[in-house]
Order: C-alpha cells, then sequence, then structure tokens
C-alpha cells in the first residue's frame, strides 16, 4: 500500500501515448503540464480509450512508473 502525504498533488493529463516511458512522460510534463517532475507529486495518465493508466513519481532515488 502506498501512503500519500497530504501535501502531494494529483496531476491528471488524458489523451497519453501509452508508449511513453519514464523520459516521455517527464518531458510532457515539463513542457505541456509546465511542472517539475521531480517534485515528489504524483502525475496520472491515461490513453484516449482510459483503460489504461502510468503514475509517474519522482522517488527520491528515480523516477517510479506504475501502470495497469
Amino acid at each position: 500500500m502506498l501512503a500519500v502525504p497530504p501535501t502531494t498533488k494529483l496531476w491528471f493529463a488524458a489523451a497519453v501515448d501509452p508508449r511513453l516511458g519514464f523520459d516521455g512522460l517527464a518531458n510532457l510534463v515539463r513542457h505541456q503540464l509546465k511542472a517539475d517532475p521531480t517534485s515528489g507529486h504524483l502525475y496520472v495518465f491515461s490513453n484516449r480509450s482510459a483503460n489504461r493508466l502510468k503514475v509517474l513519481n519522482w522517488g527520491g532515488h528515480g523516477y517510479c512508473l506504475w501502470c495497469t
């Protein structure tokens, strides 16, 4: 179970290419969301049909990517 601190923000982006990995999603956060991907917040991405999710998070030593 993941414990999320109350100061953590959730950012959502829809219709994202599901083939994107760590670097592609981090670049999307920087350039389209105008946010810092190493801020510790959770960035949630869904594909066009909204049946798949990816969550990007900076874990202090590197990115964590959860996929469903």
